[in-house]
């Protein structure tokens, strides 16, 4: 037994030396002398390459964005019961803008966001056409939306988003009451279809989208209450008095568009559509509601910004 244990002792003390020397092997020199200047570096050393690296000139490319121009002029039936119980009918003029920016990718597949902006002017008439309702309202639109791809060729949007808006009309027959104001905030929600021909020679954009208000805050004054009286001889009258809950029962919004982008050669790209626009309100006995239909021409475009020394020195005309 003796005899065993000595015969292992000496056989560990045999190797030791041999395992001593195959460490060595691993750790060469130069390893160690790099490790020892990064620790003596510190905090300071990597202070000095993150300025290195931000005064060093950089390349940078922003993602491509999708930005449309429209015009649209249609029709209007316009109703509201503060100003005449009668509905008015006419025409309604209509400026639009919409960009759509890539913001990465979270879970659910490519996010974007939606910015919009619209101003409408209308210009309708009673049944006798002896008055007219003279209009002008503007919205301004942000959405998020995910973007799925169930097709190679077609693409599903949606998310939610936010609507403010401000307006009024003018009537021509009311002497005391002759206008009234509009100011809403609302919690939307936006969906959005497309689908692009597989041609690269024609290779047309067709789009679906809407947007309907879900819940928001808007103003509204009594019903036979002059605004003269209220915020002029009454010093103590208030917007938030007659601030409202908006829900589809009290005030409702719906924006429907179709459009289809049609490439002219390699020169611009056309954009023709179609556009529903619907605004109701029910609300201290004044019911008002708006309908058009209007018909859009204008163009898309993308756009993309270079920022970065590099781009300065290789890309501007100058």
């Amino acid at each position: 037994m003796r005899t065993i244990l000595r015969l292992c002792l000496l056989s560990l003390m045999l190797l030791l030396p041999a395992g001593s020397s195959v460490m060595a092997q691993h750790t060469s020199p130069t390893d160690s002398v790099t490790l020892n200047t990064e620790r003596k570096r510190g905090f300071m050393g990597r202070v000095c390459d993150y300025w290195n690296d931000l005064t060093t000139p950089q390349e940078v490319v922003n993602p491509i964005r999708y930005h449309t121009s429209l015009l649209g002029v249609g029709g209007l039936i316009q109703h509201d019961s503060y100003l005449s119980p009668l509905n008015y009918g006419g025409y309604r003029a209509t400026l639009m803008t919409e960009v759509y920016t890539p913001l990465g990718k979270p879970l659910l597949g490519t996010s974007l966001h939606r910015f919009a902006a619209e101003l409408d002017a209308g210009w309708a008439l009673n049944p006798a056409q002896n008055a007219i309702f003279y209009s002008i309202f503007g919205n301004v639109y942000g959405s998020y939306l995910y973007k799925w791809s169930p097709a190679k060729q077609l693409n599903l949007f949606g998310g939610p988003g936010l609507r403010l808006g401000t307006g009024g009309v003018w009537s021509t027959r009311n002497g005391n009451n002759p206008g009234t104001l509009r100011l809403y905030a609302d919690v939307t929600a936006h969906g959005t279809i497309t689908y692009r021909l597989p041609s690269e020679r024609w290779g047309l954009l067709f789009r679906l989208s809407d947007e309907v208000s879900l819940l928001g805050a808007g103003f509204s004054q009594e019903y036979g209450e002059s605004y003269y009286e209220r915020f002029i001889l009454n010093s103590q009258g208030q917007i938030t008095d007659r601030l409202y809950l908006r829900h589809p029962g009290s005030g409702f919004s719906n924006r429907l568009m179709l459009t289809v982008d049609i490439p002219l050669l390699d020169y611009a790209t056309l954009m023709l559509g179609y556009r529903h626009g619907y605004e109701s309100s029910n609300v201290n006995r004044i019911q008002t509601y708006e309908s058009s239909h209007s018909l859009l021409v204008g163009f898309s475009m993308l756009f993309q910004n270079l920022h970065g020394r590099k781009n300065n020195i290789r890309y501007s005309p100058l």
